[in-house]
């Protein structure tokens, strides 16, 4: 029974090892300056080849400030009650179970337990003790510990093991310090696309000078806008997103979602767009919220400022003039607020420069 628990044990740590982000601390290795760790919902320390439980030993972390003792294995769980043996058939496996025990330096430990395990692989059916109290043994040099917050990106985990040993009234103690980081990722990211201005905050009114019968005086009259080509209110934008937020899973439900646990975030989007319809290719101002589908996408709607054509001041619609005035004569440009929609794609580069042609003319 004892034998299944520890076996359940074992899978536990390989289990909680596959699904959550792991900080592994080695203690044979020495102090650790910098390592790069993945993300995930709910990290899990490990805190491996310490030396094994004995009396006066004692190891300590701490971890952002907050300190916590590592609990040892009771010795009594050490000393096992032994059953009849061979003394020539288990000296192996005893010396190999003695060396882990007497090992008072955490960067022997490693060797020990590969040598322990091959004896404790070697003992024969009739040795279940034997086995259970070699077992216990490696367990008692690993600490696993799930730690109470979520790792994200751009972060630095500071782990500081301590270990004191008392004996004869003296206290040694020796300290690791490791450091890890998790990847870095910028909240901002460039995306390409397209954005749509409807003209519905302050419709484009043009004008034109039309002449009388006498073609001596002209009336400034309005011209009769075309509305089917909307396509000159589309234009190629350059966006800068912002990602404040983490991402949200689709749907509601205690917090599962229908598509991915990673699918959309909400953002902010700021953005450059040339518009078509002008000869001179005004640029666009763009900024307003956005939702970033799967990192690659963005929609988004907003605010604009655009440049448009807008009647000069000392002229009104129906005025008399005595001049046949051209366009430019008569309006001039004035940026003015807009609303707008936008798609926009993140690509590795930016789809709308020209490549170069490489081919030998």
């Amino acid at each position: 029974m004892k034998t299944k628990i520890l076996a359940s044990a074992f899978a536990l740590i390989l289990f909680v090892s596959n699904v959550s982000a792991q900080i592994v601390v080695d203690l044979s290795k020495g102090n650790v300056t910098s390592e790069t760790i993945g993300i995930n919902l709910k990290p899990t320390l490990i805190i491996k080849n310490m030396v094994c439980p004995r009396e006066g030993l004692k190891y300590s972390l701490s971890i952002d400030l907050e300190q916590h003792d590592i609990p040892a294995i009771p010795l009594s769980k050490m000393q096992a009650k032994r059953g009849v043996s061979d003394p020539n058939d288990t000296l192996p496996y005893s010396r190999a179970l003695s060396a882990l025990k007497e090992e008072q330096q955490e960067s022997g430990i490693p060797q020990k337990i590969i040598l322990l395990q091959k004896e404790i692989d070697r003992l024969k059916p009739e040795y279940p003790v034997l086995k259970q109290e070699g077992d216990i043994a490696i367990l008692s040099t690993t600490y696993v510990k799930d730690l109470q917050f979520a790792l994200s990106n751009n972060q630095t985990i500071v782990v500081n093991v301590k270990r004191e040993m008392t004996e004869n009234g003296k206290i040694d103690s020796v300290t690791w310090k490791f450091t890890f980081k998790t990847p870095s990722k910028s909240p901002l990211s460039v995306m390409y696309g397209f954005t749509f201005i409807p003209n519905m905050m302050n419709p484009i009114v043009n004008y034109y000078s039309q002449a009388d019968t006498s073609g001596k005086l002209f009336t400034v009259t309005q011209l009769n806008n075309d509305r089917k080509d909307f396509l000159k209110n589309i234009s190629p934008t350059l966006m800068i997103t912002w990602k404040p937020l983490k991402k949200y899973a689709c749907g509601t439900g205690k917090g599962k979602g229908l598509v991915s646990n990673n699918f959309y975030q909400l953002g902010l989007v700021a953005g450059l767009s040339l518009n078509f319809a002008s000869e001179t290719g005004t640029v666009n101002v763009l900024a307003g919220p956005s939702i970033i589908i799967a990192d690659n996408v963005s929609l988004s709607a907003g605010v604009a400022l655009t440049q448009k054509s807008v009647l000069k001041g000392q002229y009104k619609d129906g005025d008399i003039i005595k001049e046949d005035l051209d366009f430019d004569q008569l309006h001039e440009k004035k940026y003015m607020g807009e609303w707008f929609v936008s798609l926009a794609i993140r690509f590795e580069q930016n789809p709308f420069s020209k490549k170069e042609d490489s081919k030998d003319k």
